[in-house]
């Protein structure tokens, strides 16, 4: 991390957290980098490539009605929590409407515990970014980016 970042911890750990809590805790607490895997670029390059599909995407493939702008690697750091991280992509809809997108590479439509708690990360930066709530937001798995919407709640 970054002196930036020192205090804060990004969103993927969450994520990562669920998948192994060992991974967080040995990069933060013992700041034990190894070199990442070649999957790690080869998730990079799907990023790149689903935001820039995405432009080309229909709203109405996630049920959104009216129009709305996409915009891709939105930064976000909280002044209230001790998080931060890059969105892979957002819809600012024209009625003010934020919804946050997840990329994964993997092509199997498995939503795991870690994934939504990925994305809740990213709602709750956005609320606190645009000053709103953020009721909703999509999960997009593999190449032809099969969609779980996921609906915001207190729970």
């Amino acid at each position: 991390m970054d002196s930036s970042n020192r205090e804060s911890l990004p969103v993927s750990y969450i994520r990562q957290f669920c998948f192994c809590p060992r991974i967080p805790f040995l990069s933060v607490f013992l700041e034990i980098k190894p070199p990442p895997p070649l999957w790690v670029q080869d998730g990079v390059d799907f990023h790149e490539k689903a935001a820039m599909l995405q432009k080309r995407r229909k709203l109405s493939k996630f049920n959104l009605s009216g129009k709305g702008v996409f915009k891709s690697n939105i930064y976000l750091k909280s002044s209230v929590y001790p998080i931060h991280g890059i969105a892979d992509g957002i819809f600012i809809m024209e009625d003010g409407e934020i919804v946050p997108l997840e990329f994964k590479a993997q092509d199997n439509f498995v939503a795991s515990r870690g994934h939504i708690l990925q994305l809740t990360g990213y709602a709750i930066l956005l609320e606190e970014k645009f000053q709103k709530e953020v009721s909703r937001g999509f999960i997009l798995y593999g190449r032809k980016g099969k969609t779980l919407g996921v609906e915001f709640t207190e729970e």
